[in-house]
């Protein structure tokens, strides 16, 4: 079997090629692919989400809002 690894791997690097050529050019359908390519090509799917904290603006008060908005309630 060790003599055969270059050979295997080689054969293995081919074929997940060929498999993404069909994906990008819509032969075969991306979820197929990518389960594909985890389960046979040693790949994982990540989601990475970030949160950040942004300071609110105060909240305007309702004479506030009246004032900015009053040309719109003259009409």
């Amino acid at each position: 079997f060790r003599g055969f690894a270059a050979t295997i791997k080689s054969t293995k690097n081919s074929i997940a090629s060929c498999k993404k050529q069909l994906a990008l050019h819509g032969k075969i359908p991306t979820i197929v692919f990518a389960t594909d390519f985890n389960n046979n090509h040693g790949y994982t799917q990540n989601q990475r989400v970030e949160v950040a904290q942004v300071e609110a603006e105060p909240l305007m008060s309702v004479e506030e809002i009246k004032n900015k908005y009053a040309d719109l309630l003259e009409e």
